[in-house]
């Protein structure tokens, strides 16, 4: 295998997984192509052995090295030797062409520019550039002929660069390596430690135009066909020229995309493309490639797909970063390329056969056809603002004018302007010395409130998906203010990715394509949003909106009904009534609840959620991060909730088969519901069938149900159920019972009451402070407290005892436990919180880790559990031969013991935690390349954070995990 030039060799190291340092590289390579320039008469290849030290210079000929090394000084003497005797002259004259490879500006690849019969090692035909190169500064400029390198490239991007640097060189002798080989002394050590690969310079400005310069720009004059009527009665009227804000274009600036004459672009359009290149830029200076088609879909682009913009990239420049200059040129480049898409575009929606239901449907349909979904309200303003009330809008002229009006307005019609002014204002501004011309600046961090302000709760997904893109200027070292027109762009951007969002569903229900669902399917389109709608609500909305059910449904109606339907939350009046009522028996007086008491308020409306479901629920509602919550977003958090209980109505319903006929007996209606989380009493179960069978939907007789009325019978019940889970402190029923237990265990006589002494007593292994004077008697003030609150939940008086009396009866016994326990929950809560502020990951990355957090904690039980049974299992056969009979199985009453209130209060108050080897286990099976120095890190990490030896709680976890991913652990984020 024959490795021809400097660029071949990389490519075969590559292969080995060998990335030398760009500079130690660059000076061998130089060093190899000086020795073999002066050795004319010496064979053209060179044989290398697998066992060969390394790829050592050359020695001989013009260049005398020093210790094998070769400087720029022996570089500058080497050239100028050669220059002196002529040879380098004499071999110019002899040869045609050489065995040269250039950057190709397709991009990695690289052509063939020369014969490829020509003697790679002749005497070499040097352009000025590359006399240049092999002067004293070859290696810096050979540095700066490469695109910038960044931290954040991938390893292909750096190889493509140095891949470049190698090819500036002259090629030097041809290296002759058997199959398979690395090249010796090239090959890493597993125990070296890794240098940080070198970052290359920027490239020079001089080599920027040159890149610019390889591929002429051209004008593209779009044409506007043969129906545009010559009398000037018929004539367009002139483009407004109102702009709805500052730095927003009017409708005659935007025009100008389509229509302008040759040249640049306008001052203002010039600051619009400032923003959005540092919106976008890494470093201020260069906006990446990858990151163009954002910067197009912010300044209004129509038809920036992929595969247009990274071939007018390729056409721009080769380097994998654009400067502004450049970015100017991409821009005007790539506005004659939306010229001809547009142009052909519009040919070909002429051509096309369609129903011709008016002007605005018409510009709608054609707005689909180049990806654009809007609704028809907002294309009638829109062709209003153009001039075009009494025209077809078949003409390109007249599209062009309504793009026009559409970039103006960025898509929206006049009141949802106001809506959004509106929501800008209410942001924070940013102090500014002198007023700009971008008008009023806003902090970077309010841009999410305001849009999160205008879309509503129900955007959030996608809200979170934009202001991603965005990342890196929004919070951080770098981040720059917004202005109106940007919050304008930002909230367009928004609205398009809702209205695309229903118009897929849409489309997946339209079967025939003909633009109609049936009203039926309305019900199902809601479904596919998140919105399971009961029949209640359903009716109650098509009843509002005037719809027919066994209509049919276009586009615009079906968005109109989504947004009914968001609006409301999806439930009727009644359900909001008495949801709002639940809510301001929590919240404070300005509106507002704390997260901590979400908790509290579910179970009190007779939800019985894991805390982990409850953090996942306002992890998706408290998108601002605030740690409260007000009534807009309790109403999304229950829909969430409503959501999670469908669908466990839904697998309870069918697992015990309730549909069919002889199966809905009370038995098994009881086993769904508590299936589905729900422990209704016997008597509530009997009357929720009661008010079904009043209502014709549940027949004892034939036994079966419809699953609209299960659903009614499991509200009925989660409704009446609050009122015992209160009067039992919400505790479950293993749970209740546990407390019972331990109780009935120390009042043997079954008097009814224990007293104080025994509590106390009871209380000494529970962890809780009662050992002290003072904590005693904080102790006797939550136990009053524990009878009021006992009493208000409905307990009788006889049930409850006197305020500071000796003799403490169970219930007040089971409301002490649970302020115990909430007292740990709200602790836990606030150390989370706050270990998620200082973490910084976002709410989707702290459910990632809980997720996995909680994997290991279910790990971590399961093999304790194990241990357990083990242990038990261990002592059966020392229990002697009576136990024997039974085959070796120890009787469940034999081997139970009853647990102490201390034992239990412990394990309701039980922080979930994780040993520490536990992560290291985790961080070994993913794989990751520890070094000796990261695992003692690791376990002095983990001792600071793991609280008196009982492992590692979550906050903990998280604070590992940002330490982790900040130092590159491991290499896990390579």
């Amino acid at each position: 295998m024959v490795l021809a030039g400097p660029a071949d060799q990389l490519d075969y190291m590559a292969g080995f997984g060998v990335w030398p340092a760009k500079e130690s590289f660059l000076e061998r390579i130089s060093e190899q192509s000086i020795g073999k320039a002066g050795r004319s008469s010496r064979s053209r290849s060179m044989q290398v052995s697998s066992s060969s030290p390394q790829l050592g210079p050359l020695q001989g000929g013009g260049g005398k090295l020093r210790g094998g090394i070769c400087t720029v000084d022996d570089l500058r003497r080497n050239m100028r030797a050669k220059a002196t005797s002529g040879s380098l002259r004499a071999g110019l004259g002899s040869m045609s062409s050489v065995a040269y490879r250039r950057p190709s500006l397709d991009g990695p690849g690289f052509e063939q520019l020369s014969s490829p019969k020509a003697d790679a090692m002749g005497p070499l035909k040097l352009t000025p550039k590359e006399r240049n190169a092999l002067s004293a500064q070859a290696l810096e400029l050979c540095r700066k002929s490469c695109p910038s390198l960044r931290r954040s490239q991938t390893a292909a991007a750096k190889y493509h660069d140095l891949h470049m640097a190698a090819e500036m060189l002259p090629p030097p002798h041809s290296v002759e390596l058997p199959p398979g080989t690395a090249p010796a002394g090239m090959q890493r050590s597993p125990y070296e430690k890794q240098e940080a690969q070198p970052v290359a310079e920027k490239p020079t400005e001089e080599q920027r135009k040159a890149s610019r310069s390889r591929n002429q720009k051209k004008t593209v004059t779009m044409s506007m066909g043969q129906d545009v009527a010559p009398d000037d009665s018929k004539a367009l009227p002139k483009p407004d020229m109102a702009e709805v804000g500052p730095l927003c274009p009017s409708v005659h600036e935007a025009l100008q995309r389509y229509t302008g004459p040759e040249g640049g672009f306008g001052d203002l359009e010039l600051r619009r493309m400032r923003i959005v290149f540092n919106r976008f830029s890494a470093d201020e200076s260069e906006i990446c490639k990858s990151s163009l088609q954002q910067a197009l879909n912010h300044l209004g682009y129509l038809t920036a797909t992929d595969d247009e913009v990274d071939d007018v990239a390729k056409e721009t420049t080769e380097y994998s970063s654009l400067d502004f200059q450049d970015f100017g040129d991409f821009c005007y480049r790539f506005m004659m390329r939306e010229r001809e898409v547009l142009q052909k575009k519009m040919t070909e929606w002429k051509l096309k056969e369609k129903p011709v239901n008016g002007p605005s449907e018409e510009l709608q349909q054609f707005l689909r056809f180049i990806g654009i979904v809007t609704t028809k309200a907002d294309v009638e303003e829109l062709v209003e603002l153009a001039g075009l009330s009494d025209r077809n809008c078949d003409t390109p002229e007249e599209v062009l004018r309504f793009l026009a009006a559409r970039r103006a307005r960025e898509g929206f019609a006049k009141e949802e302007i106001g809506e959004i002014s509106e929501a800008f204002e209410e942001c924070e501004a940013e102090r500014q010395v002198f007023p700009a011309a971008e008008g009023k600046m806003i902090k970077a961090e309010e841009l999410s409130n305001g849009l999160l302000n205008y879309g509503g709760l129900y955007c959030a997904d996608h809200l979170r998906e934009l202001l991603d893109s965005m990342e890196q200027t929004l919070e951080g070292e770098r981040v720059f203010s917004v202005c109106f027109w940007e919050f304008l762009v930002c909230a367009r951007q928004l609205k398009d990715m809702m209205l695309k969002e229903v118009a897929d569903k849409f489309d997946e229900l339209d079967e025939d394509e003909d633009g109609f669902i049936e009203a039926g399917s309305l019900r199902e389109l809601c479904n596919m949003l998140g919105f399971t709608l009961v029949d209640a609500e359903w009716y109650e909305l098509i009843t509002e909106k005037s719809i027919v059910e066994d209509g049919w449904i276009e586009f615009d109606t079906a968005v109109d009904f989504i947004d009914a339907v968001r609006e409301k939350n999806g439930f009727t009046e009644e359900e909001q009534k008495e949801l709002t009522s639940n809510f301001d028996l929590f919240c404070d007086e300005s509106g507002e609840m704390e997260n901590l008491k979400v908790m509290e308020l579910l179970q009190y409306m007779g939800f019985e959620n894991e805390l982990a479901q409850v953090r996942a629920m306002v992890t998706q509602v408290d998108f601002n991060g605030n740690g409260t919550m007000d009534s807009g977003e309790f109403m999304r958090l229950m829909r969430i909730q409503r959501e999670n209980s469908m669908q466990a109505y839904k697998l309870a319903f069918e697992e015990q088969k309730l549909g069919e006929e002889g199966q809905a007996s009370e038995e098994k209606v009881d086993v769904a519901l508590r299936a589905a989380g729900l422990h209704p009493t016997g008597s509530i179960l009997r009357h929720a069938l009661k008010l079904r069978k009043d209502e014709g939907q549940y027949d004892e007789a034939s036994r079966s149900l419809t699953f609209e009325a299960f659903l009614l019978i499991a509200e009925t019940c989660r409704k009446l159920v609050p009122v015992e889970n209160r009067r039992r402190a919400h505790f479950k029923d293993d749970e209740l019972r546990d407390l019972l237990q331990a109780f009935q265990a120390q009042d043997l006589e079954g008097r009814g009451y224990i007293s104080i002494g025994d509590l106390l007593w009871l209380l000494a292994d529970s962890g809780l402070p009662v050992n002290t004077p003072g904590g005693r008697a904080n102790m006797y003030m939550q136990l009053d407290a524990a009878r009021e609150a006992a009493k208000k939940a409905g307990v009788a008086e006889a049930d409850v005892g006197n305020p500071g009396s000796p003799r403490v009866r169970f219930m007040p016994i089971v409301h002490f436990v649970r302020d115990a326990v909430k007292d740990t929950q709200n602790t836990v809560n606030e150390k989370e919180e706050a270990a998620t502020k200082e973490v910084k990951f976002s709410s989707q990355e702290v459910i990632e880790f809980r997720t996995l957090f909680n994997s290991l904690v279910e790990k971590q039980a399961s093999e304790e559990q194990a241990a357990e049974r083990s242990k038990v299992s261990d002592a059966a056969p020392r229990m002697g031969r009576r136990r024997s009979v039974a085959g070796g199985q120890v009787p469940e009453d034999m081997t139970a013991r009853t647990p102490t209130l201390g034992a239990v209060i412990k394990r309701l108050r039980k922080i979930h935690r994780v040993p520490a080897g536990a992560v290291v286990q985790m961080v070994a099976s993913m794989g990751a390349k520890v070094t000796k120095e990261q695992r003692i890190e690791l376990g002095e990490r983990l001792g600071k954070v793991i609280d008196n030896a009982q492992g590692l709680d979550f906050p903990g976890f998280l604070h590992i995990m940002r330490w982790m991913v900040d130092s590159n652990f491991g290499e896990m984020s390579a």
